[in-house]
């Protein structure tokens, strides 16, 4: 059962989205609820609201129902969130890879939640041009009428010519074929100086890119260069960043830390994988319930 205490913080969450996207409207579409429950949540009015739908709205806005997860300044976080905040600042536009287990996700869902006109597209295996633009639009409230790729751009500089300051953050774009990345020199082309672009993906994404940039391969040498020619390769976790999640969440004793930073280090011994860190965090807290 979701009590008054989770439902008072999904609803000041819920709130400050809504604020972000500019309107409950806009929010509607960006996190495919209906209008009549965010006004319901929001307003106190939720008698009739189901467990289930507050579950869903949590999950929708990146929160864990399970326990609240403590926020620490790790590496990788300061990382992110400088080339966030420089690329909706100045329109910049960078590339950025980090190894799984990063706190890249973290750390975007609480950038996009801190900060209105932050816009997100996250790609899948075979995602095409029209996709991956319509779930750009779909984060700025927008509905797209038709999966035409000239009208979907346009759709796009619309939004972004009537707002101050966006970003579109664009994830895991390793995963798209050729055509696609053809779609994001088209929206840097298109958003260039009034719109920061940050392109997203593992180190997977950067071989790609400059593999194709040496063959000679039609569009990376354009995607390279947008990017400034090199990518930013975010610096993986280390055992201080470990140490400081750890404590962060409410583990003290030097033993009990110890032991889930050596259960949590990557096959090189030295990165440190976050999500094995939340996962031995959970383990040792229900140990000590038991």
């Amino acid at each position: 059962m979701i009590d008054n205490s989770t439902k008072e913080q999904i609803k000041a969450q819920l709130s400050n989205f809504c604020e972000n996207a500019g309107s409950a409207n806009k929010a509607q579409v960006q996190l495919q609820v209906s209008g009549a429950t965010i006004s319901k949540m929001i307003n106190g009015k939720h008698q009739d609201i189901a467990d289930d739908m507050w579950r869903k709205m949590a999950a929708k806005l990146g929160m864990s129902l399970v326990e609240e997860w403590k926020h620490a300044e790790t590496t990788p976080y300061r990382v992110f969130t400088w080339v966030f905040n420089d690329s909706q600042r100045y329109a910049n536009v960078y590339g950025v890879t980090c190894e799984p287990g990063s706190g890249k996700t973290y750390t975007l869902d609480r950038y996009r939640t801190s900060y209105p006109n932050v816009f997100y597209a996250k790609c899948q295996r075979k995602s095409s041009e029209s996709e991956m633009l319509i779930n750009i639009l779909s984060s700025m409230g927008k509905k797209a009428s038709n999966r035409h790729v000239h009208y979907l751009l346009n759709e796009v500089l619309k939004v972004v010519e009537r707002v101050e300051t966006p970003v579109i953050i664009i994830d895991e774009l390793e995963k798209v074929p050729p055509n696609t990345l053809f779609a994001v020199i088209d929206l840097y082309n298109l958003l260039e100086h009034k719109c920061g672009i940050v392109l997203l993906g593992t180190p997977n994404l950067k071989e790609r890119v400059e593999r194709g940039v040496r063959l000679g391969k039609m569009c990376f040498n354009e995607l390279h260069s947008r990017i400034g020619g090199r990518f930013i390769e975010v610096p993986a976790p280390t055992t201080k960043d470990g140490a400081a999640v750890v404590l962060a969440n409410g583990i003290a004793n030097q033993l009990e830390i110890n032991k889930i930073l050596n259960d949590s280090h990557k096959e090189d011994g030295r990165a440190i994988d976050l999500r094995r860190v939340e996962r031995l965090v959970h383990k040792e807290k229900i140990s000590k319930e038991a």
